[in-house]
C-alpha cells in the first residue's frame, strides 16, 4: 500500500508542476519518501497512506517528532530546501490527496 500511496502522491506534485527525481532515498539511517524538485529547489516528501472510509482520518497523524526529526536530517543532507508531506487515503469511494507544503 505504501509504494502505491507513493506512486499517487508523486503524479499529485507532478500534475502541480513538480518533478520526483528520486524515490525511498537512503540517507544513513533515514528515508524520504519521495525527493521532488518544485519551483527550482528540492523538496524531501514524506508520504503516509491509509486505507479508510472515513475521510476524516489524517494519515499525517504518524508523523511524531521522532520521523520529523529524522526527515531533518536526511533533507540537509541532501541541501532540500523544506520538507512536505502528503496525505493518501484511499477507500472504496475513492482516494483523496491532502498536500502539506512545510511541514517543519
Amino acid at each position: 500500500m505504501a509504494r502505491l500511496g507513493e506512486a499517487i502522491a508523486g503524479r499529485f506534485l507532478e500534475k502541480r508542476g513538480g518533478r520526483v527525481i528520486d524515490r525511498n532515498r537512503r540517507v544513513g539511517r533515514h528515508e524520504i519518501d519521495l525527493v521532488v524538485e518544485m519551483d527550482g529547489m528540492l523538496v524531501a516528501v514524506e508520504v503516509k497512506t491509509r486505507r479508510s472510509a472515513d475521510p476524516s482520518l489524517n494519515p499525517l497523524e504518524r508523523i511524531d517528532a521522532s520521523k520529523l526529526a529524522s526527515l531533518h536530517e536526511a533533507a540537509a543532507a541532501l541541501r532540500c530546501s523544506r520538507i512536505d508531506a502528503v496525505g493518501v487515503t484511499a477507500s472504496e469511494f475513492g482516494v483523496r490527496v491532502r498536500w502539506f507544503p512545510d511541514i517543519g
